[in-house]
Parts: C-alpha cells; sequence; structure tokens
C-alpha cells in the first residue's frame, strides 16, 4: 500500500477532498436567534462548555452543557486518549472518545453514542483512520448495520485520487464515490461523482487572507438532469473573519466573527431563501476563560 515515491505528500482524509471549498460554501457556522457558548477551563486537561440558544424562529430554546477530558501520552504531541459528552434538556447524550492506540499519531480511532430516551433513536458509531506517507486510509461502522471505507492516495505531488464504499446490510444497499483533487499554488480543483450525481469545485487562494470558491453540482432529478451553482468567498484576518455564499436556487449566506479580546469573540450570521421565502438571522457570543 502506498506510493514507491517516498517524496509524494499525504493527501489527507477522502472526505476533505473538497475541504477547501466546503470552509467557504458550507456555511456550517450558520445558527438562528441568539446564541451564547460558555468554555471553561477547569484545569489543563478538563474543561465544560455551556450552550444557551434563545429566539430562534424554527426551535425552541434549549440549553446544552458539555464537558472534555484529555490524556497526555508518552509522547507530547500525541494524546494518550480525548474524550467529549454533551446533553441537551431534553436527555439527549452525545459521547465520543478519539484514542491513539499504538501512541502513533499515524493511527487514531474514534467510538461514539448517541443516546436518547426516544424509542429506535440511541446510536452508536466507531471508525479508524491510518495516515501514511502517500495515502489516507478510515474505516466507518455506525448501528444497527452501516459500514463504510475510503482511500485516498497520492499520486502526483499535485494529484490525488480516491474511493468511498458505503454498505448498508439491513437494506442491501451498496454506494460507490469517486474523487480527486488538484492543488497548485494558490489553486485547488476537485470532483466527486457517484451514480447519479456529480460535484465540481475551485478554489482560487487570491492571498494568504482570501480565497474564492465555486461549485457547480449536477444530480439526476425527477424532472431530468438538475444542476446548482455556488459561489462563495472567505476573508480572514488576525481579529476579522467573514464567509459569504450565493449559490443559483436564491439562497444568500454571510457569517462574520469579531475576537474582540482573547477571551470573547463575536458572532453575526444570516441566511436568506428568496424562492422559498425563508430567512434565518443569527447573533452569538463565545466566551472562553
Amino acid at each position: 500500500m502506498g506510493n514507491i515515491d517516498s517524496q509524494l505528500p499525504s493527501p489527507g482524509k477522502y472526505e476533505d477532498v473538497n475541504k477547501e471549498a466546503k470552509s467557504a460554501l458550507a456555511m456550517n457556522e450558520l445558527f438562528d436567534g441568539f446564541r451564547v457558548d460558555y468554555q471553561r477551563g477547569i484545569s489543563e486537561a478538563f474543561s465544560v462548555n455551556h450552550n444557551f440558544a434563545l429566539g430562534s424562529t424554527q426551535e425552541p430554546p434549549s440549553y446544552n452543557i458539555g464537558a472534555s477530558y484529555m490524556m497526555r501520552g508518552a509522547s507530547p504531541n500525541v494524546p494518550a486518549f480525548i474524550m467529549w459528552a454533551r446533553m441537551n434538556t431534553d436527555a439527549q447524550l452525545n459521547g465520543r472518545m478519539q484514542f491513539w492506540p499504538l501512541g502513533d499519531p499515524r493511527l487514531m480511532v474514534m467510538t461514539g453514542v448517541q443516546a436518547s430516551n426516544e424509542p429506535h433513536q440511541t446510536t452508536m458509531h466507531a471508525e479508524f483512520d491510518y495516515t501514511g506517507e502517500d495515502f489516507h486510509l478510515q474505516g466507518k461502522w455506525l448501528s444497527p448495520a452501516n459500514y463504510g471505507a475510503s482511500y485516498l492516495q497520492s499520486i502526483t505531488r499535485n494529484l490525488a485520487l480516491g474511493c468511498d464504499l458505503f454498505y448498508n446490510h439491513k437494506q442491501g444497499l451498496a454506494i460507490a464515490t469517486l474523487g480527486g483533487r488538484f492543488a497548485k499554488e494558490r489553486d485547488i480543483v476537485s470532483g466527486i461523482i457517484t451514480y447519479g450525481h456529480l460535484t465540481l469545485s475551485y478554489t482560487r487562494r487570491a492571498s494568504d487572507k482570501v480565497s474564492l470558491s465555486t461549485e457547480l453540482t449536477f444530480q439526476q432529478g425527477q424532472q431530468g438532469l438538475e444542476s446548482n451553482w455556488t459561489v462563495g468567498a472567505e476573508y480572514t484576518m488576525r481579529m476579522t473573519s467573514f464567509k459569504g455564499m450565493l449559490n443559483s436556487s436564491g439562497k444568500v449566506c454571510g457569517f462574520f466573527e469579531e475576537t474582540i479580546n482573547p477571551w470573547t469573540k463575536f458572532n453575526l450570521c444570516a441566511e436568506l431563501d428568496h424562492i422559498k421565502k425563508q430567512y434565518k438571522f443569527g447573533m452569538g457570543f463565545t466566551l472562553a476563560v
């Protein structure tokens, strides 16, 4: 496994084939209403987190409490394990443990559980990651009977190709995905193809502070082949960052973050969908002490 040319770089995870475009276009930071995240370090290894969400137009007010613990390993660069846990007011518990069984940063194992008082809503998952000099291998399991595996290989210093396999034993459903990325200097091109779906992405790092991304997707729908185009930008300075996104469906999104001081961050975000007439606005603070 791997390439004879040991000078080839590590390509990263298959799921990050188009990570540069996703960073600007996926807008995972968006939220609705007013939110406060409070993080408190109890010790060097242990910390707690409180999350308050108010004023959402789609969800009722909520409160989450979480904790994390990290134990140092034999090597200062490789923790023995890290644990996270979070519970909300509906008694839903999410927990994960990430560990390096051999004390080797190349091999990582993660297990997790999502527990709920609702019938048949409790799930467990596990995954392992192995990072070689010029490849990455990942395996996943999700209860009750979902399995996945992915592999990404550097072909040249600029080109990486790989595949992802998913299998649902209960339904007898198997899905294969092929992907690749080409990165040279400030330009990154990526593509992902599976049955009835194609995604092409391009990112240009205009400078160390600004990156521009665009993505074109084709999907087989009931009316035939459907397409969607998205364009976005990401601007990052020492104390301020901004992301903006616009797609061909008429959706406009923006996320702004300002670091007020080393312990406080202020967030503003908006999502405007003119076609569906759905509008979301968010404001929040992150406090870390």
